[in-house]
């Protein structure tokens, strides 16, 4: 097949579901961090607006690059797997999931006695402890 029909065929492979997904995580996070952090406390900054607009366009940058090497895989040796972009926009997802939570708890601090608010808060705190074991 000629590469103008590869390149079709791979974009028709990508599964939309994820992108979706993704993409519905960072709108949700935009929404209740502008609500929580903005509105409600009447805080609301241009400044911090971009920046967070800013975050989410490079997001959505690299989720268009992790399709761009799916169909290039897909069209350069016609293996129809997405694991690129399934995978970068199953991350983004958790990501924004995780920060809603956080916003979430800003905005009703009485969630923070929820288990699942417990085991996020733990391995959030896990994961930004230097790891001993990397030290010299």
């Amino acid at each position: 097949m000629p590469f103008p029909e590869n390149l079709i065929a791979a974009l028709g492979t990508l599964n939309p579901t994820c992108f979706v997904l993704a993409f519905a995580g960072i709108v949700l996070d935009l929404l209740t961090g502008f609500i929580i952090k903005g509105a409600i406390p009447h805080k609301i900054s241009s400044g911090i607006m971009r920046e967070g607009l800013v975050h989410k366009a490079w997001e959505i940058a690299i989720m268009i690059s992790a399709a761009l090497v799916d169909i290039t895989v897909n069209v350069g040796m016609d293996i129809g797997l997405q694991l690129v972009s399934n995978a970068t926009c199953a991350f983004i997802l958790i990501m924004e999931l995780a920060s809603v939570c956080e916003n979430a708890l800003e905005g009703n601090p009485e969630l923070a006695t929820a288990p699942i608010v417990r085991y996020v808060s733990q391995a959030k705190k896990d994961a930004q402890e230097p790891d001993e074991s990397d030290e010299g």
